[in-house]
């Protein structure tokens, strides 16, 4: 059996947070992988916020690996296959 215990340390200035991504669970989009434009499907959307590296948005898609789904910056991540190539 795991438990997990979270105790809290100190709070600051709690406040509602609207996270607003380029896609959405289940959006087709297009990146580059292997050196090819390849067509993903979104399975996941990961957000994180760090005081460091700041606000990291990371897609989860239908590329598996050794290590489960393939992920990608938002960056990385492109609507059309266009846009894509039209970046490089």
């Amino acid at each position: 059996m795991v438990a997990f215990t979270v105790k809290t340390v100190a709070t600051q200035n709690a406040c509602n947070m609207k996270i607003e991504t380029k896609f959405n669970m289940g959006d087709s989009a297009f990146v580059m992988y292997n050196n090819k434009a390849v067509p993903i499907l979104i399975m996941g959307v990961h957000y994180s916020l760090d005081r460091y590296a700041g606000e990291i948005t990371c897609y989860s898609v239908n590329i598996s690996t050794g290590n489960g789904l393939e992920r990608f910056k938002e960056k990385e991540v492109f609507k059309t296959k266009k846009e894509l190539l039209e970046s490089l």
